[in-house]
């Protein structure tokens, strides 16, 4: 067995890339598409950029648009960003537009009912 216990560099994405194990993050430009499915400290999603969250991520800059089904501490709409959440966030700020689906958890609330809420 490998135990993994050192961290990926900051990367740019500018095609498809996936973030699994502990890495400090990720920049996605536009045309580029991420998927964490590990620990990521700080991603950020350019316009025409797109992040796929199914791990953990600590802070989440859109300017783009994002999914998220794993966990983020907190998120940043930045320019219009937008993010799907079926999963649990700690909290949203900025200019942008959020899907809340029934089910996730924003703050420590259930969402009950799928609603697009403009911050």
């Amino acid at each position: 067995m490998t135990v993994n216990i050192g961290r990926t560099a900051y990367q740019v994405v500018n095609s498809f890339s996936l973030l699994s194990g502990v890495s400090e993050g990720a920049q996605v430009l536009s045309g580029g598409s991420l998927r964490v499915s590990g620990l990521a400290d700080h991603v950020v999603v350019e316009r025409g950029g797109t992040a796929y969250v199914s791990g953990i991520v600590k802070r989440l800059e859109v300017s783009g648009a994002a999914n998220i089904s794993g966990q983020v501490t907190s998120i940043f709409l930045r320019d219009g960003g937008r993010v799907a959440i079926e999963g649990i966030v700690g909290d949203i700020l900025g200019d942008g537009t959020a899907v809340l689906e029934a089910g996730s958890v924003i703050g420590g609330h259930l969402t009950e009912v799928t609603q697009e809420v403009a911050y």
